[in-house]
């Protein structure tokens, strides 16, 4: 009768360092699919925001008017004798944009107080109100203590990467009413235009 012989030391070493490689391709794999769909959603909720506030403007645009006081173009709101800003508008007004999403509860926007929470997205208008973009906030980009990048900043390499087709900007907050920049260092919010009314 032949006598089986079991694994050696060597050969249980071998099949252990190659589960152990193997496991850790799967793991980084699982986590590049992820990190693309997350950039993934947050353009696609930009699209549908940007939309839905298109589809708002075709059927409201008589009640966007320019405000020689202020320079600045504002909305008049249903009851209010004097039309307010675009940003006044997004914080109090802005279930009359949501309306047009399929699903409104998919996509969060700013809040009445006008806060933002991590992963929110921000209506806003700059340039005297009259280029009007939507944004992602995507956090404050730092490094982890251990030297890996953090999540936040995978995600972002994966929009930017994905800017010249989407017509993406970077902006360094959605209060300051800066111009958007195309620089991505740094930022903390990813923007794309609506639309641009007329300069005056």
């Amino acid at each position: 009768m032949k006598k089986h012989r079991g694994f050696t030391l060597i050969e249980l070493l071998i099949v252990l360092l190659v589960l152990g490689v193997l496991s850790g391709v799967t793991i980084f794999s699982t986590l590049g699919v992820a990190t693309t769909a997350d950039a993934d959603k947050i353009i696609k909720d930009m699209l549908m925001l940007r939309t839905a506030t298109l589809m708002w403007y075709k059927e409201n645009s008589s009640r966007v008017v320019y405000d020689d006081d202020s320079n600045q173009y504002k909305i008049r709101i249903y009851g209010i004798d004097k039309p307010k800003t675009f940003d006044y508008f997004v914080k109090n007004h802005r279930s009359e944009i949501l309306k047009y999403l399929n699903n409104e509860k998919s996509i969060d926007l700013l809040d009445t107080q006008g806060n933002v929470v991590m992963g929110n997205y921000v209506l806003l208008a700059v340039d005297n109100d009259r280029k009007w973009y939507v944004c992602c906030y995507l956090g404050q980009l730092e490094k982890l203590t251990r030297g890996e990048e953090a999540p936040d900043v995978k995600v972002r390499e994966k929009i930017s990467g994905r800017a010249t087709k989407f017509g993406l900007l970077g902006i360094n907050s959605a209060k300051s009413h800066d111009n958007p920049k195309t620089s991505y260092s740094g930022q903390r919010y990813v923007c794309m235009q609506i639309l641009e009314l007329a300069a005056r």
